[in-house]
């Protein structure tokens, strides 16, 4: 279920170079590079009949419009934090969790319990 994995619905995730997640859903998020920055709208909360409200844009450094793109080309296949294009694993993880926060991505559910 989409809820149980997304920061609406799971207790936050550990997140880590190992942790694997998506993106929420196809056709929610467009790049654009503007004025020296990678800048992601997205319209989660909107639906697609109504346009409603529009939100406000996340902003990055530019050089996390490599890793974003490889996140949006991805959906629908869940990946590891670690496979992101960049070098360092903190703005691997930085990245992850700015997108996870704002309700973007999903993290691959992983209930042992029901072994």
């Amino acid at each position: 279920d989409e809820e149980d994995c997304t920061v609406e619905g799971s207790p936050r995730p550990k997140i880590n170079v190992n942790a694997r997640f998506k993106l929420l859903r196809y056709g929610i998020v467009r790049l654009a590079i503007e004025e020296g920055k990678a800048v992601v709208y997205h319209c989660k909360e909107n639906s697609r009949k109504h346009h409603e409200v529009p939100l406000p844009p996340l902003e990055f450094e530019l050089d996390d419009a490599e890793s974003i793109e490889f996140i949006f080309k991805s959906y629908p296949s869940y990946f590891r934090v670690g496979d992101l294009p960049h070098e360092d694993p903190a703005d691997q993880i930085g990245l992850v969790k700015a997108l996870y926060e704002e309700g973007l991505l999903m993290f691959e559910n992983d209930k042992k319990e029901d072994d």
